[in-house]
């Protein structure tokens, strides 16, 4: 049973992050490592959980954004397989085992992840599958996926670039190029919380079209209409 890291940015989720970090000590999976970056938390009460909390390998890093902390969290991750997980998101008790399974099970595929369960101001379930060619219009997938730390750093992390969000999309997009395609389990193992005050509300959606316009020019090679037409 491999070692899986659990890599969970922080900035300011005083208010959330002590329930993250919960629902990966509770998971029936028990080869994990948990670390959280601090991401330059300034908040007093984010500051005094992240002093007090046990059970972690926590750094800590100047304000660079959510791809920069990912980045470093999966640096220090001494775990084979990794899987991001936001401050202010949980997962169900069996998601990591389930997950590592169908990895294991599904020996073509790189990454594995799973439906949405959604909480705060919406509510409600996401299915998910997983559509390479669909990828590359829409942010299908979501951020919490569980791959090789060895594919990471063959596509060289996280674009640290996108500090207003979307980096997820990029990542996912960049994976099925390189050929790392990925399986979906049919359960709800991934609770998002929706609030307008995250950045995918505040800011990532509102600037929707320039980080699409971005990601294209990225990768313009992809969305060549002789690429797309191979793709589909």
């Amino acid at each position: 049973m491999n070692l899986i890291s659990v890599i969970i940015p922080c900035f300011n989720s005083g208010s959330t992050i002590m329930e993250t970090i919960s629902s990966v000590k509770k998971q029936t999976y028990n080869n994990i490592e948990i670390i959280v970056v601090d991401d330059g938390s300034n908040e007093k009460k984010t500051l005094q959980i992240l002093k007090k909390v046990e059970g972690i390998k926590l750094v800590r890093q100047k304000n660079l954004g959510l791809p920069s902390a990912r980045n470093t969290g999966i640096k220090y991750a001494n775990g084979k397989y990794i899987l991001p997980l936001d401050a202010d998101d949980t997962l169900h008790e069996d998601a990591l085992k389930t997950m590592y399974a169908t990895l294991k099970k599904n020996k073509s595929k790189k990454f594995v992840f799973s439906n949405i369960l959604l909480k705060g101001q919406r509510k409600g379930l996401i299915k998910k599958k997983y559509n390479f060619f669909n990828q590359l219009f829409v942010n299908n997938l979501p951020y919490c996926i569980l791959f090789p730390k060895a594919i990471w750093k063959e596509m060289g992390g996280y674009d640290e670039t996108m500090v207003n969000g979307f980096e997820d999309w990029e990542f996912n997009i960049h994976l099925g190029k390189k050929g790392f395609h990925g399986v979906c389990v049919n359960e709800a193992l991934f609770c998002y919380l929706v609030n307008e005050n995250g950045m995918l509300l505040s800011k990532s959606i509102k600037q929707y079209g320039q980080i699409w316009s971005y990601i294209q020019k990225k990768h313009n090679d992809l969305y060549s209409v002789r690429k797309i037409l191979k793709i589909c």
